[in-house]
């Protein structure tokens, strides 16, 4: 009868405990892999019950999994291999390099992922496994445009957040403009959502939000040029309206 009490006790902590792991040292991925990576099944299964792993410093802790630290990345790939069921994974100072030797262990149960700051080339399609990401979060990282619309256009993504330094830093900076471009049927949502949004996160007057309703985007910054080259005209033809003799000048010197 105690056994079984124990045993019961047993199946309902260790779910508990195995949920969320964190890790803010080497020694602390060291020792839970060399734990767990054994030949013996019921210690080997309980990563079977991880859920949600953390890898990177916190608010309170440093660690030594920084930036500019070597990370024992063989070891976290092995573990992400062994744990194939996580659902979120959030991975905080990897060096840019490193990302790409994880691809292959990331389990396809995963549906949360979080990185940055300055997280390298980041591409869903790239991951082995397929997995069903449905929200990726990219911390203090510029993305490219190949990068951003792999991720939006992932078949399982439903949600990118971009989280920024707040413009506080800057004394010189005079605005930010976000402007939503393409059809109205398409980029009236956009804004419309934008609009509440921004208003929610910061009351930073600097921040505008903008729509221009086009077909192609390129048309902003080539109207902008033609915008430059008309004003440029208008002021030549002005100089030459007060200033006939020098235009006359230059008709008879050429």
């Amino acid at each position: 009868m105690f056994c079984l009490v124990c045993r019961a006790t047993n199946d309902w902590v260790l779910p508990i405990l195995y949920h969320s792991i964190r890790f803010t040292t080497t020694a602390q991925v060291d020792i839970f892999i060399k734990a767990h990576d054994v030949p013996v099944d019921r210690l080997a299964s309980r990563l079977l019950l991880v859920r949600n792993l953390y890898f990177g410093r916190t608010p309170i802790t440093q660690g030594d999994l920084t930036y500019t630290s070597p990370w024992p990345v063989d070891t976290i790939a092995r573990m992400l291999w062994m744990c194939r069921f996580i659902e979120t994974l959030t991975i905080l100072y990897l060096d840019m390099e490193k990302w790409h030797k994880f691809e292959h262990a990331i389990p396809a149960t995963l549906t949360t992922l979080v990185m940055g700051p300055i997280h390298g080339t980041f591409s869903a399609e790239a991951l082995t496994h397929r997995p069903r990401i449905t929200y990726f979060t990219s911390c203090h990282t510029p993305l490219s445009h190949e990068e951003f619309m792999s991720t939006i256009t992932y078949p399982t993504m439903r949600k990118l957040r971009k989280i920024l330094p707040h413009l506080k830093k800057s004394s010189t900076l005079e605005s930010l403009e976000i402007v939503i471009t393409g059809p109205a049927i398409y980029s009236d949502t956009s804004y419309n959502i934008l609009q509440k949004q921004i208003p929610q996160v910061t009351d930073d007057k600097r921040i505008s939000l903008t729509q221009v309703v086009t077909h192609d985007w390129v048309s902003i910054p080539y109207a902008e040029f033609q915008t430059t080259r008309r004003e440029y005209v208008f002021q030549a033809e002005h100089l030459c309206d007060l200033h006939p003799e020098t235009a006359q000048g230059e008709k008879t010197a050429a």
